[in-house]
């Protein structure tokens, strides 16, 4: 499981656009088709905006545009 969060100094309590790189153990796919329902699915109950994977570095990335 991994975790994110936003850790604020300023006048604002949340961030800009982030991304979120989650490496994938070797011998394991992502369902990309999964991915992208998910995004679809929660669209307006969160700031995910795109998921995708990226096959050379076998990681799952994810972009958000904030965190809070």
């Amino acid at each position: 499981m991994h975790c994110q969060y936003y850790r604020w100094n300023g006048p604002t309590e949340r961030s800009g656009m982030a991304v979120l790189e989650i490496g994938i153990p070797a011998g394991y796919r992502v369902a990309v088709w999964a991915l992208q329902a998910y995004v679809k699915a929660n669209k307006n109950k969160n700031s995910l905006r795109a998921a995708e994977q990226d096959v050379a570095n076998g990681n799952a990335i994810f972009y958000f545009d904030y965190v809070r």
